[in-house]
């Protein structure tokens, strides 16, 4: 626009500094802010707000901060977006306190909240897991002449959930169908979970089944929680019909989805069961973690196993995937324990090699293994090694079976 004589506006400056902010640009848009600011050129809240708001989104609210008080000192007075956008910022960081301070100060300046305001806050002290303070905040909301919506119901409904307080997060689920509020997916995912965590699957099947009633397809995310509910229970052969029932669906199951059921299996024992599931992972292209295979191995080795698990470690090798300490710590005890020393040994070693620290569980395996094998020497040297590591032995380390 300049090269051809028009000068831009501050509006059209103000559209192109938020663009450049939305596409993550933050400091370029300050750049230019600055040279506007030596230009002489007249700037306003809009300008500063996209700033502000890149940087809270960031996760950088102090930054966003100094904007805004750059942005004061020159003589440009905040609005109700600037205070709302830090709130927010500060809340979702955990700085609660800040946020209040904040919303104290837009009172002090006569600036009327907005319920957006006001749910950050409330989202800030459920995080917190401050529910008493976040109850009495809710009734604020309400005593300040805004109507509740669906979000700042759920916003305290969650924290309720999360806090596993079941009773509280119903009675305001009651309170919102009062008013007329009918709950969304993120009020049944809350509850779903909820209940799921206090181990009540018969109220969390309850309104799964009552989400789906009402026309709502359930997330990955809240599938999860409720196949993870059947495994506590026991129940894998439900978990996995609701794994075909996603599929039929169209909701695409992932890792999470069968690790709660492979958890589930090696702890009943029946680890070859579990083992049929990855070529299943695999054909819907989800490829197992480390943690996946460790809780194989752990199934194997604790059915006396060591063949199977040693061919899972040598598999997830083939496939580039690391072990880690947890990996290690099973296949060290179990070689062991069955007498075969020396391979643990080697494990042992491989491990430290890795940058992985052995802790009591696999020093104590191997000083066990090499007192089985009458080596007090190699036992006594890898004892003196864990006590000069600061890693107290226990009972077992110095009676070892």
């Amino acid at each position: 626009m300049e090269t051809i004589g028009i000068s831009p506006s501050i509006v059209t400056y103000g559209v192109y500094i938020r663009g450049l902010c939305k596409v993550g640009l933050i400091e370029v848009a300050w750049d230019l802010i600055q040279q506007l600011k030596r230009n002489g050129q007249p700037l306003n809240c809009y300008c500063y707000n996209a700033v502000i708001y890149g940087l809270a989104d960031r996760g950088e609210p102090d930054k966003g901060m100094k904007v805004f008080n750059e942005m004061k000192n020159g003589g440009i007075a905040a609005d109700v977006y600037s205070y709302s956008i830090l709130i927010e910022g500060f809340c979702r960081c955990g700085n609660v306190e800040k946020g209040l301070s904040l919303f104290e100060e837009m009172g002090n300046n006569n600036i009327i909240p907005s319920l957006v305001t006001y749910s950050s806050i409330l989202k800030g002290l459920c995080r917190s897991g401050l529910m008493d303070i976040s109850l009495d905040w809710f009734k604020k909301i309400g005593a300040s002449g805004y109507e509740y919506d669906q979000h700042a119901y759920n916003i305290l409904i969650t924290g309720f959930c999360v806090k596993g307080d079941m009773d509280s997060a119903n009675e305001l689920l009651e309170e919102m169908l009062n008013n007329s509020l009918a709950p969304n997916p993120v009020s049944y995912k809350s509850l779903i979970l909820g209940f799921c965590k206090i181990g009540s699957l018969e109220k969390a099947l309850k309104f799964f089944n009552n989400m789906r009633e009402a026309g709502f397809l359930p997330s990955p995310v809240t599938c999860n929680h409720v196949i993870s509910g059947y495994c506590k229970e026991g129940q894998v052969k439900e978990a996995l019909l609701l794994i075909d029932e996603m599929r039929d669906l169209g909701i695409s199951p992932n890792m999470f989805t069968y690790s709660a059921v492979i958890n589930r299996l090696c702890k009943e024992s029946k680890s070859e069961k579990a083992l049929e599931l990855i070529p299943v992972m695999l054909k819907c292209n989800i490829f197992p973690s480390v943690v996946i295979y460790s809780t194989l191995i752990n199934g194997f080795a604790k059915q006396a196993n060591p063949r199977k698990a040693l061919m899972l470690y040598t598999k997830m090798l083939k496939v580039g995937i690391c072990p880690d300490s947890v990996t290690f710590t099973i296949l060290i005890n179990v070689l062991s324990t069955g007498g075969r020393v020396k391979e643990a040994y080697n494990l042992f070693k491989d491990m430290i090699s890795k940058g992985l620290d052995p802790d009591k569980i696999s020093y104590t395996s191997m000083i066990a293994g090499f007192c089985r094998s009458k080596d007090m020497e190699k036992a006594w040297g890898l004892f003196q090694e864990m006590v000069q590591g600061d890693i107290a032995p226990s009972v077992v380390t110095y009676v070892p079976d």
